[in-house]
């Protein structure tokens, strides 16, 4: 279960699910839409976001959903959700330059300077 979850949705019966399956608890924090990436800073986040704001999350937690055409901008019930959901997926997302720099700190100084693996 994760604590003090983001959960950025406005499918009531997605949160409902989510619940259920004992992925995040009361003390989540929902919110139908963000392009904040300071709300996103460092926490895990459940639902779709922008590549641009993931990166700056602590992870992404997809669900996919198997979704009909006429499944389309309705809303489906949580009997729906589960019906049509898969296994929640985890993501981390970093820029080129983050892992660079992850990188950097983690080699010892003088591998970096004799030209080890940056050059």
């Amino acid at each position: 279960m994760i604590k003090n979850a983001l959960v950025i949705t406005r499918h009531t019966a997605l949160v409902e699910y989510l619940r259920a399956i004992e992925l995040i608890d009361e003390s989540a924090t929902i919110i139908p839409h963000c392009d904040d990436p300071e709300t996103i800073r460092g926490r895990t986040i459940v639902g779709p976001i922008p590549i641009s704001l993931a990166c700056v999350a602590r992870s992404v937690i997809h669900i996919p959903l198997r979704l009909d055409p006429s499944d389309r901008g309705r809303e489906l019930s949580l009997a729906e959700v589960r019906e049509r959901a898969g296994e929640p997926t985890e993501y981390v997302v970093r820029t080129a330059q983050q892992v660079h720099d992850e990188e950097l700190l983690t080699y010892p100084r003088h591998v970096l300077r004799e030209g080890g693996f940056y050059c």
